[in-house]
């Protein structure tokens, strides 16, 4: 599996890309997030760390139109980790959060994910 998800903190989901993603990986992907932060009483916020992912393919930005579009009221903030971005990952990032209709930050490091988290929300 291309991804996996757990809590990294109460009320931050941590998501782990790893290898190449497909459009598909990406749709099963935001309907397992949405379950989860349906399922919550308070706002969720994710973390997706991206350095253990070997490429995303160039047609990913493509298929986009094709992963169905829902955000629930709890959804919170989405960082993405991205280590060694490039301008085209940063492009298909940047598109893919948009798409998703996600408020999101781009980051280098799971503790600056964590700590722009904290400064959206500090009740965390």
């Amino acid at each position: 599996m291309p991804y996996q998800m757990s809590w990294y903190r109460e009320y931050i989901m941590l998501i782990e890309l790893e290898g190449e993603v497909t459009a598909e990986d990406l749709q099963k992907m935001a309907d397992e997030g949405f379950d989860l932060v349906s399922a919550a009483a308070h706002k969720v916020h994710a973390i997706v760390d991206t350095s253990k992912m070997s490429s995303t393919p160039m047609s990913l930005n493509k298929n986009m139109s094709s992963i169905h579009q829902k955000k629930h009221a709890n959804q919170g903030l989405t960082v993405m980790v991205m280590p060694n971005t490039n301008v085209i990952a940063g492009f298909i990032s940047s598109t893919i959060m948009q798409v998703l209709r996600l408020e999101y930050r781009l980051v280098r490091s799971i503790e600056e994910a964590e700590a722009t988290i904290r400064r959206v929300d500090p009740s965390i």
